[in-house]
C-alpha cells in the first residue's frame, strides 16, 4: 500500500538555511564532473539569478537536481545543461535540467512521479517521486517536458 511508504519521504524542516545560488551550482559542477557516463554528455550548469541567497534544505536541494542531472545523463544525453533563472515574478528560482536524451512517450511522462513507476531498465521508480516529494516539501513544483527520441526538461520551482 502506497501510504505505508509516504511515512519515509524527506519532509522539510526547520533547519532550512539561507543558500548562496553560486556555491550550490558550483558544488554541483564540480559533483557532474566526477561522474563517470557511458557515453560522457558534456555538462553546462549557468546561473542567471547572479548573486542571491535561497532558503532551502541545502542537502535535499542537492539530492534533486543530482537525480536529475543523473537521470538525463544516463538516458543516452550527449548534452545535459541545468540553467537556473528567477520566474517572471521574481518569487521563485527555477531550475530547468534539459537534456537531448531519448525523451518519454507521452504515456510514461504523464506517471514519471508515481511512485515504483519507471521506464529504466533496473530502475525502481523511486527517485522521482523522492523528487516530487522533496520539491512539494520546499513549496515548490517540479514538472516535465518531453518530446520522444529528442529531448527532456525538468523544471523545478521554489520560492525564493
Amino acid at each position: 500500500d502506497l501510504h505505508e511508504h509516504q511515512h519515509s519521504f524527506p519532509t522539510r524542516r526547520s533547519s532550512d538555511l539561507e543558500v548562496d545560488l553560486e556555491h550550490l551550482l558550483t558544488d554541483l559542477r564540480q559533483l557532474v564532473q566526477r561522474m563517470d557516463f557511458a557515453p560522457q554528455p558534456q555538462f553546462s550548469i549557468t546561473n542567471n539569478c547572479g548573486d542571491v541567497r535561497i532558503t532551502i534544505d541545502r542537502t535535499q536541494m542537492e539530492q534533486v537536481l543530482i537525480n536529475l542531472l543523473k537521470n538525463a545523463a544516463e538516458s543516452g544525453a550527449t548534452k545535459v545543461s541545468l540553467t537556473a533563472d528567477f520566474t517572471p515574478n521574481g518569487r521563485q528560482v527555477a531550475f530547468r535540467v534539459k537534456d537531448n536524451g531519448v525523451g518519454f512517450a507521452p504515456e510514461a511522462l504523464q506517471h514519471l512521479f508515481t511512485p515504483f513507476f519507471t521506464t529504466k531498465q533496473g530502475g525502481q521508480g523511486i527517485g522521482l517521486a523522492l523528487c516530487k516529494q522533496m520539491v512539494n516539501n520546499h513549496g515548490g513544483t517540479i514538472t516535465a517536458q518531453s518530446v520522444e527520441g529528442e529531448d527532456t526538461c525538468f523544471v523545478v520551482r521554489i520560492p525564493r
